[in-house]
């Protein structure tokens, strides 16, 4: 869904939301993921602001690693939980500073006796990470 204007500030900005579901229908279990995501504002010249709220789960079984979306900074394309929010601020016409924060957490365990494992093991804490980057756009 998209709005290409939303007065706010005296400023019209672009606003969207975008949700995206997979389900693995070979995984007898565990084989569901979504997506969810808004977005407020565009950066195309100096001081110009967005902001984007981003809320993943890909359980266990959801999808091959190697093939999934891994934007969120995750390092794991499975069995995770990740809430990742996102402010870029235009410094130039063609330069932006974009910082990122990513919360992410485990989903399920590995359990043996069922030969289940999974890239995070029990008891792995929450992670946080933020990344600050420079970037040009064109």
């Amino acid at each position: 869904l998209e709005r290409q204007a939303v007065r706010i500030g005296g400023r019209e900005r672009p606003l969207w939301f975008d949700f995206q579901a997979a389900r693995n229908h070979g995984a007898r279990s565990l084989g569901d993921a979504f997506m969810a995501s808004v977005n407020l504002g565009s950066v195309r010249r100096a001081g110009e602001v967005r902001l984007l709220y981003q809320f993943a789960l890909k359980d266990a079984n959801a999808m091959i690693s190697q093939f999934t979306d891994d934007d969120l900074g995750t390092g794991s394309g499975v069995n995770i939980a990740v809430h990742a929010a996102r402010v870029d601020i235009g410094l130039t016409r063609f330069l932006q500073w974009q910082n990122l924060v990513f919360f992410q957490r485990q989903r399920r365990a590995s359990n043996p006796d069922e030969l289940f494992f999974v890239p995070l093991g029990r008891g792995a804490n929450q992670t946080t990470r933020f990344l600050s980057q420079l970037a040009f756009t064109f």
